[in-house]
């Protein structure tokens, strides 16, 4: 049993995560403002998550183990741990519909290096961070082993492993966390850090179930911004139209396999 390394300071990411690969977060657009207009950035406090099986070990009896350490496992330790997450997949009907319910959410574009360059430049305030993909597992009594597996933790600093675990019910949100440890702990349900979010954002994408007006009086809210704005194109009907086209659908043969003739009627 492995529980990567014990501590560290400064900035880390895992070695899987690419630096120019943009990543994607999602925010109400009103959150998004205030958080340019104050130069912020929200991180939550792991143990306020809403999903009752964040954190397994929380779950976990350990009365009379030794070998763990209470670093690990105990809920004081946490208190210490806040994390933002971002997807490296945003466009797909479940992740609009959770996080814009009311289609008044934005999500925003980056990349790693962009975002962990804005971090490093705060963070020797007294903290350190650490960027990687979570960790999808059934979470039961039988994947206890499969939590503490030696490959998998050697990628994770030992104080950020556990808030990188998540239930494979969720693994369709492709998620990435930035997760912060603080010194002196806090205590807090959630901090926000001074960041200048505008500088990390390459663009912001708009709902994709926006009507034409909704758009445009989305995209007046973020013009003084400067920032590139434009709607996501998951819903966007590209008929395709032209002579070429035309043509190409005259003259095409037709597919036996379209016309249907390899199914059988059930009777």
């Amino acid at each position: 049993m492995a529980l990567g390394i014990c501590s560290f300071s400064g900035v880390a990411y895992h070695s899987d995560v690419d630096l120019d690969s943009p990543v994607y977060k999602f925010y109400p657009m009103q959150r998004f403002l205030e958080a340019v207009d104050n130069g912020e950035m929200y991180f939550r406090n792991i143990l306020h998550w809403e999903d009752n099986w964040e954190l397994p070990t929380r779950h976990f009896n350990t009365d009379g183990m030794s070998e763990f350490n209470d670093f690990f496992i105990k809920k004081d330790a946490l208190f210490s741990i806040f994390a933002s997450c971002f997807t490296s997949c945003p466009d797909s009907n479940a992740m609009w519909q959770i996080y814009s319910p009311n289609k008044e959410s934005i999500c925003v574009e980056t990349t790693a290096k962009a975002l962990l360059s804005e971090i490093t430049k705060i963070s020797k305030s007294g903290f350190s961070a650490y960027y990687a993909p979570v960790i999808y597992m059934n979470i039961d009594r039988s994947s206890v082993n499969n939590i503490f597996d030696q490959k998998q933790t050697e990628e994770y600093p030992a104080h950020f492993y556990f808030s990188f675990i998540k239930r494979d019910a969720f693994s369709y949100e492709h998620e990435l966390r930035l997760a912060i440890r603080l010194s002196p702990n806090p205590r807090e349900q959630g901090v926000k850090l001074p960041v200048d979010i505008s500088k990390f954002v390459n663009k912001v994408i708009l709902d994709p179930r926006l009507t034409k007006d909704e758009f445009l009086e989305q995209t007046r809210k973020l013009e003084p911004l400067g920032i590139k704005v434009e709607q996501s194109s998951m819903f966007t009907n590209d008929t395709l139209r032209g002579k070429d086209y035309e043509d190409l659908i005259r003259t095409a043969e037709r597919s036996s396999t379209i016309c249907g003739t390899k199914f059988q009627i059930f009777k």
